[in-house]
């Protein structure tokens, strides 16, 4: 794949066309010192193309513009000497005049550039995680990682792949990694479980159970249960009331008695009386003595019967009293056979009560009972995961030989490309086997060169590893884009060199570059007959910018 031509329905948009080898996107500062070559467009020229082939994650702030102008990108590439055109707005876009959806558009991408070349089988490769490591415009911190917070495994993945590693074993890690970490969730929470319902409390529903299974086969059923134990709840209720009425009468035969007791009449000696009165016969008529003789038989007849009624009334409380008390008595005894009779005896939801409690009960403990299985199955289940890893491990060691002569290629190759910027320490690739399965990474893949730790060697890494990418794999993409961050603290001399490497090695190349670091290289260039200036697509300033507006603080 080549590209031809960046454009746009912006008039004031600055269109960008593309040739073979090296194209380089200048942001130029005017003389005026106070402006920069920031926010010219050298970056968002990059993040246009990116954009064109199908991202769709971080582009809202080109989205928003694309929508607020109206503004549609355009772009023209070629492959297998078919040329494309893709034109792609907010919220459209449209491959050779065609409307069609990005799942779609990134589709026919892979159909175009990978479909050939990957096998049908493979799930994880897709055109847009394959594009990334040609085009990277971000990521420049570690040479392996060419996309922001990937996942290790598909990270691992895809560079094997570019790296021409054999994937089956990666593979095989990844799958045995994953059973061996849902196994031990699994038995994590199966533990909790058991720490759960311990072995006392499984003791106790076992003691439960024995009781529920002996109270049901001595459980008889009473078909008349509810009419006996309403008769019960009558005589109970009964007995209450009949003790009352006694209690009552007994309070009344209590009276009764002190009326009796208190009910003495004193006898009055009249003669006494008399004498008493004779000495004041002046005081006294005979009749007054008449008078007082009739007052104490009235007295004496009026306490006789009061005391016989008292007593009377006694004698009948008395027999009352007897009569209640046989009566409670009896009512006693018969409530005393009812509760015998109903107490080896339940209703019919009774029993079923008791038979739920009994199933619920067993069912517990049969849910204990699979769960320490499941667990012991689990454990065995764990061993053998366990002993598929250590073949696995003992495989590896195997596979380690195998391809330490490929390793080694790829390390002469990585130090051969590093060749054209280093006389001395020129690195190498590093690729060694991780057997350890805290990772689903199986290749630990570093680029190393020693010469020192600034950033500028950093970067260098991060440009011979993509080269080395590149050349294994020349026909997968076509070309390489590189972000200015990328030179940035690359030394000038080294930038040159980098530039004449990818004119001399590369179908394609983009970049973007700063026009001081530019400037500088470019003197170094043509000290060795190679001039910049020759493969300047674009310069972009303050007064030419790539939309001909401020696009935002990403709009480098």
């Amino acid at each position: 794949m080549k590209l031809l031509r960046l454009s746009s329905n912006c008039s004031t948009f600055q269109p960008i066309d593309f040739k073979d080898g090296l194209n380089i996107i200048v942001g130029e500062k005017t003389k005026n010192n106070k402006e920069t070559s920031n926010g010219v467009g050298k970056s968002l020229s990059l993040r246009c193309i990116d954009f064109l082939f199908g991202k769709d994650k971080n582009v809202d702030e080109i989205k928003n513009i694309l929508q607020q102008k109206d503004i549609v990108l355009n772009l023209s590439f070629s492959q297998n000497e078919k040329i494309h055109f893709v034109e792609r707005s907010y919220d459209k876009i449209f491959f050779d005049e065609k409307e069609i959806s990005l799942k779609e558009y990134t589709e026919i991408l892979y159909k175009l550039n990978l479909q050939n070349i990957i096998p049908s089988s493979d799930s994880i490769l897709s055109f847009r995680n394959i594009f990334s490591r040609f085009f990277r415009i971000q990521s420049f911190k570690n040479p392996i990682e060419q996309i922001e917070k990937e996942k290790v495994f598909q990270n691992n993945y895809v560079n094997a792949f570019l790296l021409k590693l054999n994937l089956d074993y990666l593979n095989q890690k990844s799958k045995l990694k994953i059973k061996q970490e849902e196994n031990n969730k699994i038995i994590q929470q199966l533990n909790e479980y058991e720490q759960e319902n311990n072995k006392e409390n499984e003791l106790e529903l076992q003691e439960r159970l024995k009781e529920l299974t002996s109270n049901l086969s001595n459980f008889k059923i009473a078909e008349n249960y509810y009419d006996l134990e309403k008769k019960l709840n009558d005589i109970t209720y009964t007995i209450e009331q009949m003790r009352n009425e006694k209690l009552f009468k007994e309070r009344q035969l209590k009276n009764k008695q002190k009326i009796i007791d208190l009910n003495k009449q004193f006898d009055i000696d009249i003669d006494r009386i008399s004498n008493v009165y004779r000495e004041v016969q002046f005081f006294f008529e005979k009749s007054t003595i008449e008078h007082i003789e009739a007052v104490k038989k009235f007295h004496d007849e009026l306490f006789y019967n009061r005391r016989a009624k008292a007593e009377r009334d006694k004698k009948a409380l008395q027999i009352e009293i007897s009569i209640l008390a046989e009566d409670i008595k009896k009512m006693d005894d018969e409530r005393s056979i009812l509760y015998k009779e109903l107490e080896n005896k339940g209703a019919l939801n009774e029993y079923q009560s008791l038979l739920k409690e009994k199933e619920k009960i067993i069912e517990q403990l049969e849910k204990t009972q699979r769960i320490k299985k499941l667990v012991v199955d689990l454990k065995q289940k764990q061993a053998d995961i366990k002993l598929e890893i250590d073949i696995f491990k003992r495989e590896l060691l195997n596979f380690e030989n195998e391809i330490d002569i490929q390793i080694n290629k790829l390390g002469l190759l990585f130090r051969e490309i590093s060749s054209n910027f280093y006389t001395n320490n020129k690195g190498y690739l590093d690729i060694k086997i991780n057997n350890s399965f805290k990772t689903e990474r199986l290749y630990d893949i570093n680029a190393r060169i020693d010469a020192d730790k600034s950033n500028g060697v950093n970067n260098m890494k991060v440009f011979i590893y993509d080269m080395l990418i590149y050349k294994l794999n020349p026909k997968l993409i076509g070309f390489v884009g590189h972000d200015n961050l990328l030179f940035d603290s690359i030394d000038e001399r080294q930038i040159a060199i980098a530039l004449k490497y990818v004119n001399d090695n590369l179908d394609q190349y983009i970049c973007s570059i700063h026009d001081t670091k530019f400037n500088e290289a470019n003197k170094y260039a043509i000290e060795n007959n190679f001039n910049l200036e020759e493969h300047v697509c674009v310069k972009l300033s303050e007064k030419h910018k790539l939309f001909g507006f401020d696009f935002g603080k990403h709009g480098e």
